[in-house]
């Protein structure tokens, strides 16, 4: 039988030990994203990806840009630019303004053959690994039947929809235009810059 004592104790070693949780928890993320840096800077980048996705799943949104840089120029993992406009709208979902204006380049690069695959792949992340709505509805993502959460990238509420690829809002298909690459890589070094900024705002969201 416990005294008093000991279970008042017992209830502030607890409270301190739950109070810390979510710092060791960030210290982790840090830690992990700080290493997937790392070898992604020394060219590892099949390690990198591992890691990264990993992070991206856990709602990082540096990582979730990431993930989708790597799977659009093919480092690491093969390029598949359907996933990586699923994984650039995840990472847009922050609100950084430099991961929306990426993912708006990547949706120059899909495709129109590739763009309702792009949609429903994207649809299927989102409930996944989205951010929840802050109304407390699900997650951001819209379904492909067209009904509108008022996400930012959702330009195209109210219009109806005729299946999946309505709500992204498609650009020019400019999938076939060699400049995009050095584009790309332009953003990326933006976006690097901001790594720290783009992770606390993850953070704090």
């Amino acid at each position: 039988m416990y005294s008093l004592r000991s279970l008042t104790i017992i209830l502030v070693l607890l409270h301190g030990i739950s109070a810390e949780a979510p710092v060791l928890a960030n210290t982790a993320a840090d830690g992990r994203a700080g290493a997937a840096a790392a070898e992604f800077e020394q060219g590892e980048y099949k390690s990198a990806f591992k890691q990264f996705v990993k992070l991206a799943k856990d709602g990082d949104a540096f990582a979730q840009y990431r993930v989708s840089y790597m799977e659009l120029m093919g480092l690491g993992t093969k390029s598949d630019v359907v996933e990586a406009m699923a994984w650039a709208v995840l990472a847009a979902e922050s609100g950084h303004p430099e991961l929306v204006r990426y993912q708006e380049a990547v949706a120059t690069a899909v495709p129109g053959n590739k763009r309702k695959k792009a949609q429903a792949r994207t649809d299927y992340y989102l409930r996944r690994w989205g951010r929840a709505d802050a109304s407390g509805g699900g997650t951001l993502a819209r379904a492909s039947e067209g009904v509108c959460t008022g996400s930012r990238l959702a330009r195209n509420c109210g219009q109806g929809s005729d299946g999946a690829g309505k709500w992204i809002a498609w650009s020019d298909d400019r999938s076939a235009d060699p400049a995009q690459k050095r584009q790309f890589e332009e953003l990326d070094q933006t976006i690097q810059q901001n790594a720290s900024e783009i992770r606390g705002n993850a953070t704090d969201s």
